[in-house]
């Protein structure tokens, strides 16, 4: 299955039959009560600003996943995020991600510890209405605008204990029916970015794929904002 575009209506197949695999239909989670409040898009731009510099982790899971909009994990690219975010979660301090917009039809991720720079990726702003986005998929490694905030497609690692199982393994644990036993331990769904007042990155994911992964969609993440210094974000 090409994870681009097949997901989303995948899903909803095996919603429509009553098949296990996306979950049941979810309220919308509340925006936690303890945290500063959201900004609001007073401009009312069709782009809400969410550039800055942020901790790579908060102590859950690296940002850089939510933000690269890397879907096939079988690719070059899915191994060498992999890395990266590996790197962030041995050694968490220090380690920062940067989003900048150079022009509204691109948006910059820079992943940087101590100042280092290592790994970027580039997002094109993607035109498509949210209804297309949910029934087609959102294109690969894109962004796009809502009025209250951004909106990344792709995928990351849930649970890492059982993503780094050998395959055999992998396979006599959830072999024998319809799983790929290289989506054991990842999630796949839709990352909507937006900020708090006190310059901190939220995000709510709406998972629509994932495998063992009950209680994660709706769920909201949060990073802290750092302050901006050398020339890492350029």
């Amino acid at each position: 299955m090409n994870r681009s575009t097949g997901l989303p209506l995948a899903c909803l197949f095996l919603l429509a039959v009553g098949l296990s695999g996306c979950g049941p239909p979810i309220k919308r989670a509340e925006y936690p009560s303890t945290w500063p409040l959201r900004v609001t898009n007073t401009a009312r731009s069709d782009c809400l600003d969410i550039s800055g510099r942020f901790m790579a982790s908060n102590g859950e899971h690296p940002l850089p996943f939510f933000l690269f909009g890397i879907r096939d994990n079988e690719s070059l690219d899915w191994a060498d995020l992999v890395k990266t975010n590996e790197q962030i979660l041995a050694k968490p301090v220090g380690a920062t991600v940067t989003i900048g917009f150079p022009d509204s039809d691109h948006m910059d991720v820079v992943v940087a510890i101590r100042e280092t720079p290592m790994a970027k990726q580039v997002l094109t702003r993607s035109r498509q209405s949210e209804s297309a986005a949910v029934w087609f998929g959102q294109d690969e490694k894109s962004f796009r605008c809502e009025p209250d905030g951004i909106v990344v497609s792709g995928a990351y690692i849930h649970d890492w204990s059982q993503y780094r199982l050998p395959y055999e393994e992998k396979k006599r644990k959830y072999g024998g029916g319809e799983i790929d036993i290289d989506d054991v331990g990842t999630s796949w769904g839709y990352f909507r970015f937006s900020k708090a007042i006190d310059g901190s990155l939220v995000m709510r994911q709406e998972i629509f794929y994932c495998v063992d992964c009950g209680g994660l969609d709706q769920l909201w993440r949060r990073w802290e904002a750092v302050p901006v210094t050398g020339t890492t974000a350029k």
